[in-house]
């Protein structure tokens, strides 16, 4: 996004940290939220999208880019923190969020009475330890070592909940280092732990969004994993003034790979209206 027509800002959050962002386009301020294994970088074509209709304002999260590091007292509070800071200083009042990124975009509508409107692709959430921390040591051990095929398995194993059989993971990793995409995500498997113990540590807290008082659109893939609808479904049904919208043909990666201009519409018809 270096080098395309993106404008490139930052603000400092709460707790001093270099929070950096990336805006195109015109009109009502909206902040995007990348998923996990994910940075601003990957919202382009999404961006661009939505740039005829909004000012579209792509947040790095910690440990990507132009923003500082996750440090060792990482937390979902300091991630709404981060966005909340970015929401003021680009006077937005509209949010997006994507899996990891849905989900702190759920935290910060939590307390966020500024927002106009909410949306949401299957934000990811532990219901009965369905994001467990058991392997994080061995995945741990693995980046320490460089060894970031072994990573990315363990990684895929704890978050695709058992939809990718355990004994197919090697391979679907070392598949993974041949694409040109590998040695930027290799820098992004730094970040993946962190992510997991904060949504490990709030299984099954999800019916807290029901204090969520905002229009809120919950988005879903067609091609995703069963679950993933069930989750949504039943976060869904936890917020008094939501609404679900499928997409077809989409996967997980929806957003940012599959389907980035038919979310976009979907986005568009939801917040102008």
């Amino acid at each position: 996004m270096e080098n395309l027509k993106f404008r490139k800002g930052s603000v400092k959050s709460v707790d001093g940290a270099e929070i950096g962002y990336y805006s195109l386009g015109s009109g009502p301020g909206l902040v995007v939220v990348h998923g996990s294994l994910r940075s601003a970088a990957d919202y382009e074509v999404l961006g661009e999208c939505l740039a005829d209709t909004f000012t579209v304002n792509i947040v790095n999260r910690r440990g990507r880019g132009n923003s500082g590091p996750q440090g060792n007292d990482y937390s979902f509070e300091k991630e709404v923190a981060d966005v909340t800071a970015v929401l003021k200083e680009t006077g937005s009042s509209l949010l997006f969020g994507h899996s990891y990124g849905g989900t702190v975009a759920l935290e910060v509508a939590l307390n966020n009475y500024t927002l106009q409107k909410l949306a949401v692709y299957e934000p990811a959430i532990s219901i009965k330890n369905s994001i467990p921390i058991n392997t994080l040591p061995e995945i741990e051990a693995a980046l320490m070592v460089q060894d970031y095929k072994k990573a990315f398995a363990g990684i895929m194993n704890v978050v695709s909940n058992g939809t990718i059989p355990e004994n197919q993971l090697p391979d679907f990793a070392l598949a993974m280092s041949r694409y040109p995409i590998w040695s930027y995500l290799c820098l992004l498997l730094e970040t993946a732990p962190a992510e997991i113990i904060a949504v490990h540590n709030a299984d099954n807290s999800y019916p807290k969004y029901s204090a969520i008082k905002v229009p809120t659109l919950f988005l879903n893939g067609s091609k995703s994993p069963p679950q993933l609808a069930i989750q949504t479904a039943m976060l869904a049904g936890e917020l008094p003034n939501s609404k679900i919208i499928q997409i077809e043909g989409a996967r997980h990666s929806g957003p940012d790979i599959d389907a980035p201009m038919e979310i976009a519409n979907e986005l568009k018809g939801w917040f102008r209206h």
